[in-house]
């Protein structure tokens, strides 16, 4: 009896989100051709390609956020997977906070992951 209320109570609760440390190859900053706003385009490296492609793979239809030194900077719905590794990030910036964003990624200085909420 005990047993079969343990499995239902693991069974109803709601899973742990899944997180995806990313690691950066390369970083520009490229203007949105339409609202005039910085993005910053986002090359991952070997690993982090793989990686990502099967986590978007995973998690299409769901909310995804990019997470930049833990703050949530993005938040999409994934409507395909992405496999190429190379993606643009937009989040409001002004051309200073993309530069110096821009600057911590690509010293390695700032944590980048993804984060997929419970299904």
């Amino acid at each position: 009896m005990l047993l079969s209320a343990l499995v239902a109570l693991v069974a109803a609760s709601p899973a742990a989100a899944e997180r995806l440390p990313l690691s950066i190859a390369a970083v520009g900053i490229v203007p949105d051709e339409v609202s005039g706003q910085m993005l910053l385009r986002l090359e991952l490296t070997a690993e982090s390609r793989s990686a990502f492609a099967a986590f978007t793979a995973r998690h299409v239809g769901e909310t995804v956020d990019l997470r930049v030194d833990g703050r949530v900077v993005m938040s999409v719905r994934l409507v395909e997977p992405i496999p190429g590794g190379v993606f643009v990030v937009g989040g409001l910036f002004a051309k200073g906070e993309a530069e110096a964003l821009a600057r911590r990624l690509e010293a390695g200085k700032a944590t980048v992951e993804l984060e997929a909420g419970p299904v």
